[in-house]
């Protein structure tokens, strides 16, 4: 035990360090399409600014410490003689940058200049934004410099939606000539190269609304580069890389189908034409985690309606023991995504289904979402499922098609931001089982009809459920009397209100009566209200 001004320097900046770990870019493979757009908080230098003004002994010992400045962000309030002063703390030790998102304020085609010098010390690069224009002027003089030290590099490129040519996109190589030392390659909206000679030594590879540069490639030629890969972790195709390599002709696997064996791969995403992404992911062996995902275009909200899964999921279902295994699913109708997410927590297996269409909006289209879910993780346990879109699209029959498809439910999450009303999911709720001889659900009370349709339910957690929405409260109240007439009660429940037009100091006056009849409904009055 000491005093913290007792501790010796070395243990000082181990602390700091521990509470103030880098953070790298999510990969989440739950994140689909978005998965390769991230927007970090400080990854170094600027952390440390404030244990500067502690006191006089922890000033010195951040300032002269270079392994609390070998990573840095660079934000709007940098100047050249701030990132200058940053860069002379860190020594000569490796180096991470990252240029967060910053839309309209190109910080990259600011400083990357200042950093030409510091080439051969960048352990990661990350530029999570760049105007497509200047990009095509700052990065090339910016990389013809040699990279010995780089493992690490995320390139985004944006342009205007209206400018949206993958045939103008700037091309970028990633050849060991000039990043000997890479592992990993994050790249949206470039122009890249299929090649062994270039991706053999990859780990993780993500090319996301990426072009294919180079000449025609057939499926075989394709799966020759996959093959080199044999350090590869993680691979992400999104969107259409791999119909602008090999082509729109479909990929039907044949019986004797070529099996790619990639002994290290954790992750697999691929997002296309859906006949060549189911085609792409049944000639690999697949690993624990897959997303595939299905791009369609020129599609309106009417065209929209008579998408399914149905093209992503391969004939064969054993390729994919988690449909059978889920306990914990996603659906999400969101703007330009329809996703449906099942996870085994059991053995952390994982399968990620999307619709993407730019221009649709999708949350409209919950039903079908639900739809999907039933058919691609119909056969599983669930025990956990969350809902996101605008759940008042879906009517009181299909919400109880749902729930007796999954009567093991025990964890109900319902996100309502685009909705106005859950009247329906909750008079479902509070609907009785039609099996009266299902053998897993137990009987209700004497003088109750019926017996609860999930009856294992526990807990229930609504986001974004307007005060002022009376149907949705009354439900929610007529929800778990029914549910507790059958012997059906709630451990939980967890209500995040929006209390539009309701002064701050008023909002307990109204909701405390309402809190109060809940809590008798719900096991050991376990109410949340926030």
């Amino acid at each position: 035990m000491a005093f913290i001004h007792e501790l010796p320097d070395e243990v000082l900046v181990d602390i700091l360090l521990e509470a103030l770990r880098v953070s790298k870019p999510d990969r989440s493979p739950e994140r689909f399409p978005g998965t390769l757009i991230d927007y970090p908080e400080d990854i170094g230098s600027y952390a440390w600014v404030p244990y500067t003004h502690v006191c006089r002994r922890w000033r010195d010992v951040v300032l002269s410490n270079s392994l609390l400045w070998r990573a840095f962000d660079i934000r709007n309030d940098v100047d050249a003689q701030r990132l200058l002063h940053m860069l002379d703390h860190s020594g000569d030790t490796t180096l991470e940058v990252c240029f967060p998102y910053n839309l309209g304020s190109d910080l990259a085609v600011r400083h990357l200049p200042a950093l030409y010098p510091y080439s051969a010390r960048f352990r990661a690069v990350h530029i999570h934004y760049i105007a497509q224009d200047s990009g095509k002027v700052v990065l090339p003089h910016f990389f013809e410099r040699p990279f010995p030290a780089l493992e690490d590099l995320t390139l985004v490129s944006w342009h205007p939606v209206e400018e949206d040519d993958a045939s103008n996109y700037p091309s970028f190589d990633i050849s060991p000539e000039r990043f000997p030392s890479l592992h990993t390659a994050l790249l949206c909206r470039f122009s890249v190269s299929w090649e062994t000679h270039a991706l053999s030594r990859m780990r993780r590879l993500a090319l996301d609304e990426c072009s294919y540069a180079g000449p025609p490639l057939t499926l075989a030629s394709f799966l020759d580069v996959l093959e080199s890969l044999q350090s590869l972790e993680d691979l992400r195709l999104f969107p259409n890389f791999l119909s602008s390599a090999c082509g729109e002709a479909p990929l039907v696997p044949t019986p004797r189908r070529r099996l790619i064996v990639l002994p290290r791969l954790r992750h697999i995403g691929v997002g296309d034409i859906p006949s060549l992404a189911l085609g792409l992911l049944l000639s690999v062996q697949l690993p624990r985690d897959v997303q595939i995902g299905g791009y369609f275009e020129s599609l309106n909200i009417d065209t929209a309606k008579n998408i399914t899964f149905t093209p992503l999921i391969p004939s064969d279902r054993t390729l994919l023991p988690v449909m059978r295994t889920a306990d914990y699913a996603r659906v999400r109708a969101s703007l330009d995504t329809m996703q449906i997410h099942g996870r085994n927590s059991a053995d952390g297996s994982s399968l990620t289904m999307s619709i993407i269409a730019v221009y649709v909006e999708w949350w409209s289209c919950l039903p079908q979402a639900l739809n999907g879910l039933i058919e691609v993780f119909g056969d599983s346990p669930l025990r956990e499922l969350e809902l996101h879109g605008c759940p008042d699209r879906v009517s009181m029959k299909e919400y109880v098609t749902l729930f007796e498809q999954f009567p093991t439910l025990e964890v109900l999450h319902i996100d309502s931001h685009y909705s106005s009303s859950l009247e329906e999911i909750f008079n479902a709720l509070a609907e009785p089982v039609k099996d009266e001889a299902a053998p897993s659900l137990p009987d209700g009370p004497t003088g109750t009809t019926g017996r609860a349709i999930c009856p294992h339910l526990k807990r229930v957690k609504l986001v974004d459920l307007e005060w002022d929405e009376n149907d949705s409260l009354f439900a929610v109240e007529s929800c778990l009397r029914a549910r507790a007439a059958r012997g059906a009660y709630l451990e939980e429940l967890y209500l995040d209100l929006d209390y539009r037009g309701i002064l701050r100091q008023d909002i307990e006056t109204y909701t405390a009566p309402f809190r109060a009849v809940l809590r008798e409904l719900v096991m050991g009055g376990n109410v949340k209200m926030c």
